[in-house]
């Protein structure tokens, strides 16, 4: 199975899962055009969510046929938040959060129809997740 990083360089830190995984085909690259070429047959493709332009875009649509899977790394969320708190007196600040595995819809019981947070299925469904931020 053929695994695709972009955008990545050799030198960073999520690249030391190509040695978690020795058995998969890993392709590491850095630009759209590494991207277009390597992508055709790639099963899984490890992204950033920073790269979402037309050019990513333009490349998966026209090369990823083999494409069943793909993982956001959360580098790009961690960087937003530390901007964020850059403008923020030290008690606003967030300290620490997590990603959810699921966006919150009406459907999915979270939010009601007017779009309000169902505060205790969000703490009935996620209670680890809470327990674990403030541990």
């Amino acid at each position: 199975m053929k695994v695709v990083m972009y955008p990545y360089r050799r030198d960073d830190a999520i690249i030391g899962l190509t040695g978690d995984f020795p058995e998969l085909d890993w392709a590491v690259v850095s630009s759209t055009e590494e991207l277009a070429r390597e992508i055709p047959n790639a099963t899984i493709l490890v992204t950033s969510n920073r790269v979402c332009t037309p050019a990513f875009g333009e490349a998966l649509r026209a090369h990823a046929n083999a494409l069943r899977w793909m993982f956001f790394s959360s580098s790009g969320v961690e960087r937003g938040v530390a901007a964020a708190n850059a403008h923020l007196a030290r008690p606003e600040r967030v300290r620490r959060f997590t990603l959810l595995p699921a966006e919150w819809t009406a459907r999915s019981g979270e939010l009601t129809p007017s779009m309000k947070r169902r505060r205790r299925v969000i703490i009935d469904r996620y209670a680890k997740e809470i327990e674990e931020l403030y541990s």
